[in-house]
């Protein structure tokens, strides 16, 4: 995500609220830190229990997938949770990233029902961006940490409470924030203490698949549009229909449909 330039000073996050909500995890707080996925995996390897909540107000070299750039301030989310995926789950699972975004919008959409506001215009582009009428809210980048354990890390960049954003208009997707889309402002401690209640319970109560593509189908924005993906060397053009049950996309062109499990989606039509 480009810089952002906002009128909105709001103050920082209330730790010790994070720390009394989330009694079961260890809230590490970092005013200002490059990025919380890198500082969790530099720190945190040799950590053999628990969960870790890697928290930040100003991440000043975050990353996305493929390396690109996510930059937060004390208007935007952003924040690792370092924790253990339950026994049934491969860290390669595609599920994963989905079922993360899943329970992502659904804290979102709540807050944003809670004032009558309709949630319809969230929705998650495959495999980990969180949209609002079709503009980046938020992404997730999911890491292995394997130490004396093996855990993930899963990083979440949202953009809650900018009121403007200084980015390249000839990027292929532009971002926007919660502010700018509901017209209000949002309590950023009380999202981040639902976000990470709301996954630990996905991760700990063992939601099934069908439950949870059921739940990713009704927010696909990729689904019905044309897409171009580019898998390594292959460019594949045709029609998303969806995911299969491992998560991986699904593209029909006009010869064959294509599952895409890793790719880059260069046009969305």
């Amino acid at each position: 995500m480009n810089r952002s330039a906002v009128n909105f000073s709001p103050s920082n996050l209330d730790v010790e609220r994070i720390r009394h909500d989330l009694p079961e995890i260890e809230v590490v707080y970092l005013p200002t830190v490059d990025s919380t996925n890198s500082w969790a995996l530099e720190h945190l390897r040799d950590r053999s229990t628990g969960s870790v909540l890697v928290v930040t107000d100003q991440q000043t070299a975050g990353r996305g997938q493929r390396q690109n750039s996510w930059f937060a301030d004390s208007c935007s989310l952003t924040f690792s949770l370092v924790t253990e995926l339950p026994k049934h789950q491969s860290r390669f699972d595609p599920l994963i990233s989905l079922s993360v975004a899943v329970w992502i919008c659904q804290v979102l959409e709540a807050a944003v029902e809670a004032e009558g506001q309709t949630s319809r215009r969230i929705q998650i582009k495959w495999p980990n961006d969180i949209l609002i009428d079709g503009k980046k809210a938020g992404g997730i980048l999911i890491e292995s940490l394997v130490g004396e354990t093996e855990k993930q890390v899963i990083g979440i960049g949202l953009n809650i409470n900018q009121a403007e954003f200084d980015f390249d208009a000839s990027s292929a997707v532009l971002p926007i924030s919660m502010r700018q889309a509901f017209q209000r402002t949002f309590e950023r401690t009380e999202l981040l203490v639902r976000i990470v209640s709301a996954i630990q319970h996905g991760l700990n109560r063992g939601q099934s698949d069908e439950e949870m593509l059921a739940s990713f189908s009704n927010r696909d924005f990729l689904l019905g549009r044309s897409v171009v993906v580019q898998m390594g060397d292959t460019r594949v053009v045709g029609t998303c229909s969806g995911v299969n049950e491992r998560g991986g996309l699904l593209v029909e062109t006009e010869q064959e449909t294509v599952t895409v499990f890793s790719g880059v989606i260069q046009s969305i039509g």
